[in-house]
Order: C-alpha cells, then sequence, then structure tokens
C-alpha cells in the first residue's frame, strides 16, 4: 500500500531554531513606533524580554533552542506529513499533494509552536502575567495553554463578534486558566474611546468581516479537502488548500506531475459556524471598501521611503 504518513521521531525535534535574517541579503527595516521612528530597545522592554529582544535582532543563522522547551513540544511535535491520496484522486491530477498537519497540539493549531517560546522566556524573565489580543481566538488559546504550563495568568482580550460567535473557543482558554474579555472593553483608555465612538462596536472591523471575506471558493476547497481527507480545515488553512488544489488543476490541464505541499495550520472544529454560513448560502464575496482601507491608511505612521 502507497504510504500516508510520514512520521519522525521525537528524538528528530530539531535543537536550533533557524534565523533566515543571516540570509537575506537586505535585513529588514527596524520596528517603527506610533511617531514613525525606529522603536529603540528601551521602547521594546516595556512589552519583550530581553532574550526575545536580543533574538529579534540577532544575525545568527541558528539559534538553540532551550531543553525544557524542546521537552515540551515533544507533547504533539513533530506533526505528521500526509500524503493527500484522496484529494489527488478527487481532483484526477497527476500531481503529488502533501500536507503538514498541525492541528494535532492541543490548542489545535499551530501557534502552539512560537506561544510555547514565547512564554518560557517571559517565565525566565519573572513575568507573572501576560496581556495579549485574539482574532479567532486561536493565538489566545495557544498563550492560554502556554500560561497554564508555566504558572503564568493570562489576560485575553478577544475581539467581540468572534467572542460570541465562538464561545467554545472563549471556554478553550478558560479551561486552561486564561481571563477573556470582548473587546472592545471598558477596562482600557483605547477600549473606552471606542466604545464612546461606537458602542455596539463589534471590535476590529477587518476581523470582524474575516469570516464574509479572506472568498466562497476557499470554503469550497475546505469542504473538498475534508470530504476527502477527512480533517475539517480551519478558516484560515483553506486559502492554502485553494491555492495548491488551484495548482493541481493546472498540472491536470498541462500533464506535469508537479509535488506540492502546504501546511495546515489547524482544525475547524471550533469554526463551524462558518461552514453552516456556507452551507446555508449566507457567505458573500466580499470587497472591503477602498475609502476604509484610505482611512485606515490614514493612521499609520508617515515615514520616508528606502531605496
Amino acid at each position: 500500500m502507497p504510504e500516508t504518513k510520514i512520521l519522525l521521531d521525537e528524538s528528530e525535534i530539531p535543537g536550533h531554531w533557524y534565523n533566515v535574517i543571516a540570509d537575506m541579503p537586505n535585513p529588514p527595516a527596524p520596528y517603527l513606533g506610533p511617531d514613525g521612528k525606529p522603536l529603540g530597545p528601551d521602547a521594546m522592554a516595556r512589552i519583550f524580554p530581553d532574550a526575545l529582544i536580543e533574538q529579534e535582532v540577532s544575525r545568527e543563522r541558528w539559534i538553540p533552542i532551550p531543553e525544557e522547551v524542546r521537552e515540551l513540544l515533544r507533547l504533539w511535535r513533530p506533526s505528521p506529513l500526509y500524503r493527500a491520496h484522496r484529494l489527488e484522486a478527487a481532483l484526477g491530477t497527476p500531481a503529488k499533494i502533501y500536507y503538514k498537519y498541525e492541528g494535532v497540539s492541543p490548542a489545535g493549531s499551530h501557534k502552539p509552536n512560537t506561544a510555547l517560546a514565547q512564554g518560557w522566556y517571559n517565565k525566565q524573565a519573572g513575568i507573572k502575567r501576560l496581556a495579549t489580543e485574539t482574532g479567532a481566538g486561536q493565538w489566545g488559546s495557544a498563550l492560554a495553554l502556554v500560561g497554564e504550563m508555566f504558572g503564568i495568568q493570562v489576560r485575553v482580550y478577544m475581539v467581540k463578534v468572534s467572542y460570541h460567535q465562538k464561545p467554545f473557543r472563549r471556554s478553550m482558554m478558560e479551561t486552561w486558566g486564561a481571563e477573556v474579555f470582548a473587546s472592545p472593553t471598558d477596562q482600557t483608555a483605547s477600549g473606552r474611546q471606542i466604545l464612546a465612538q461606537d458602542p455596539d462596536s463589534p471590535g476590529s472591523l477587518g476581523i470582524a468581516i474575516s469570516e464574509a471575506v479572506p472568498q466562497l471558493a476557499t470554503f469550497e476547497a475546505g469542504v473538498l479537502f475534508a470530504r476527502s481527507e477527512g480533517i475539517i480545515p480551519a478558516p484560515e488553512s483553506n486559502h492554502a488548500i485553494r491555492a495548491c488544489i488551484d495548482e493541481a488543476e493546472r498540472c491536470k490541464e498541462s500533464g506535469e506531475p508537479k509535488t506540492l505541499f502546504f501546511n495546515l495550520s489547524g482544525h475547524g472544529h471550533f469554526d463551524m459556524a462558518s461552514y453552516d454560513k456556507y452551507f446555508n448560502g449566507e457567505l458573500e464575496d466580499y470587497e472591503y471598501p477602498e475609502q476604509a482601507i484610505e482611512e485606515a491608511l490614514e493612521h499609520l505612521p508617515k515615514v520616508a521611503g528606502r531605496a
């Protein structure tokens, strides 16, 4: 029988992170503050431990992974690599399709991979509480999980529309001990300002409409994948699936036996409301208003261009 899963042993978990900046011909520009000027170390130190800042500006190609982080990663990594035989057959393509499945983590996505490291470095720096934002809830779930692992209190500000549409994401975070608030809240100055302007604000407009956009064709691809491979993908992953299927269809036309690969970033078990809307014909393709884009750009720092 043809091989479906490619599994690595836990001993093959890497001992170092690869820092792509070391091999970039032009290093990325420095982070900018609200005033448009580069952020200095003091400004970054207000929200990041020193070790993470050092990594962010490092030009070293390989950065050692702390042994405790590697040990905890063994709870779900290495994640499996799948050959999508049934999807290939459904498409009738000569292409070979592979996907890396990250939904095997406790939080159901790839996000604990980085949340675990960030939590560990904060613990080493003596941090007792972390505050973060989350849109659909996947990042908040990942950080809540890590907070429970390291004994760090976690407070999550979740976009209000997702807070109400995805109550089980909220339940996951609370199960791991996190406090979860619908954003905007009246607990912060910025939240109070937004609520004063719009008491019914759903939160970030971009995230609020993301499930009606990020296109019907992507859900069509996600459903085909689920019916072929059995895994219901997260809506975010559907974009990668759509692109892969489109390429596989081109291979079908040309007869070229390409090898295609995509990352299935997580499962969609807590996103079924979006699938319900798709099946009920309630999702529409959405073009973000040009005026809204221009208004958002007005709030960005004004910086000079670089050659």
